[in-house]
């Protein structure tokens, strides 16, 4: 026998003996694996029962008691049972048995012999629940402890908005999961729920509209206003497309009407005509400038000033007869005279509303600055509309809407008055830049003067709070009467 088949014999003899020796040891590790295999923890909790029954009931008392959610400052306590919480004792089971296999299985083995301490192993219980009573109690908590936002409300005390403010909301999905999570902690039983902020809305043209009707609630007869950003053409208004008498507001469509019949630079007639329409609201100006427009025939000219509105998109405007004539028996037709949800008793010889005053006086502006659908007439100009908002700054009254506004504003503007109608349109440097603003009142039988100009005065302020609130910049509150 040589040497070498001798070395074998006896290695197969220590590893027969040492098999023999491990095999006792290696069926008590065996049996160790049930329930639950050493070094294996649940959640982060020792288990100690030694059969699946008192392993089961084991992780029932862990689980079982209560978890503390919060939301925000506010304590919210959910049982297990609330919604129907309850532990995988068989899925737990088989996650741990699967988590003990392979490598780590024997080396727990190598280790066991050793009488050394087995490798740590944390595995995550497996648990059931009622999704909808999760939902239930989800709602509960949202409804009571979620606060709305609060929109921009109008004061109608200072004409000023007071901003919106955030309001909180329950995250549902994120929260449950913070929910479940608690419940499956056998010691961290608290989680905080997921609560999102939610920032107020933007401040809109339907906020402005509200601060209208609620300031101009004790004024006897009706209130319209339509106003509009120049730079992005965004607007609001309020009972903006009901029929008023267009009074001395019509002059300015007159004006460019002459300024398109003429050449830059004006006659001195033509010019000093425009100074007194303008400047001075005069009558008998308008009416040799409506000659004007039609080579010497005032009723002519009407026609070719209401032509020119209806085919540029200002449906509601007209000017039937020039001032001092007869007025027509009957009005013409347009879209807000035949639907009077609000009867203003217009003027049958000329009619408006705010919102194509309004819109009239923005694309002025723009057609100012070389842009918008004016720019582009045959006969206007930029310089052209320069010229007659240059017409208009020299308007003497100034008791309407340039009152309204702060000290130092820039107002270019037209007025109009009758006995029981106001109606102002103007160009208004604001705090959000350029914005057209065109106010109309009516208040039968008589308007009393320190009735209608507070009003409009007041009106005029909001919307320049509304512009500021927009901008972001300091409001000033009305302090007249």
């Amino acid at each position: 026998m040589s040497d070498d088949f001798s070395f074998k014999l006896l290695i197969l003899a220590v590893v027969a003996v040492l098999i023999a020796l491990a095999y006792p040891k290696y069926q008590v590790y065996k049996k160790m694996q049930q329930p639950l295999p050493p070094g294996i923890t649940l959640s982060g909790a020792a288990i100690h029962g030694k059969t699946k029954e008192e392993v089961a009931r084991e992780l029932r008392d862990i689980f079982s008691t209560p978890a503390s959610l919060k939301y925000g400052a506010h304590r919210v306590i959910i049982r297990p049972r609330d919604i129907r919480f309850k532990i995988d004792v068989d899925g737990t089971l088989k996650k741990a048995q699967q988590a003990n296999k392979g490598w780590r299985y024997w080396v727990n083995f190598a280790l066991f012999l050793a009488d050394r301490p087995f490798l740590p192993k944390d595995v995550p219980v497996e648990a059931s629940w009622d999704p909808l009573l999760l939902g239930d109690w989800m709602l509960k908590v949202s409804q009571r402890y979620d606060h709305p936002v609060l929109p921009p409300r109008g004061i109608v005390e200072t004409m000023t908005f007071a901003p919106g403010k955030e309001g909180t909301q329950l995250s549902m999905e994120d929260s449950a999961k913070e929910v479940i999570e608690a419940l499956k902690d056998p010691y961290r039983r608290e989680r905080d729920l997921v609560v999102k902020k939610v920032p107020p809305p933007t401040p809109s043209g339907k906020d402005l509209a509200d601060l209208v009707r609620r300031a101009s609630s004790n004024f006897h007869g009706a209130v319209s206003l339509y106003t509009q950003l120049i730079n992005d053409g965004s607007d609001a208004g309020y009972n903006d497309e009901v029929a008023f008498a267009a009074m001395s507001t019509i002059k300015v469509p007159i004006g460019l009407l002459v300024l398109r019949k003429k050449s830059l630079p004006l006659d001195a007639e033509t010019r000093d005509l425009m100074v007194d329409m303008l400047g001075r609201s005069g009558n008998d100006s308008s009416n040799k400038l409506l000659g004007i427009v039609d080579d010497g025939d005032p009723t002519a000219g009407c026609k070719i000033v209401t032509e020119f509105m209806r085919k540029n998109g200002f449906l509601n405007t007209y000017i039937a007869a020039p001032y001092f004539s007869h007025p027509p028996e009957k009005e013409l037709p347009t879209p807000a005279n035949q639907h009077k949800t609000i009867d203003t008793k217009p003027d049958t010889a000329m009619q408006t509303t705010a919102k194509d005053m309004g819109n009239f006086i923005a694309e002025v502006a723009r057609c100012a600055e070389g842009k918008g659908a004016f720019a582009s007439i045959h006969g206007l100009s930029p310089e052209k509309c320069q010229r007659l908002l240059e017409f208009m700054s020299l308007e003497e009254e100034n008791r309407l809407i340039t009152a309204g506004m702060p000290p130092g504003t820039k107002v270019i503007h037209k007025h109009g008055f009758i006995k029981d109608s106001y109606g102002d349109v103007a160009i208004v440097w604001g705090p959000k830049g350029e914005f057209a603003l065109a106010i109309y009142l009516y208040h039968p039988p008589e308007m009393p003067w320190e009735v209608g100009s507070t009003m409009m005065q007041k009106l005029s302020r909001g919307v320049w709070n509304y512009y500021a609130l927009l901008a972001g910049k300091r409001q000033i509150p009305w302090e007249g009467q």
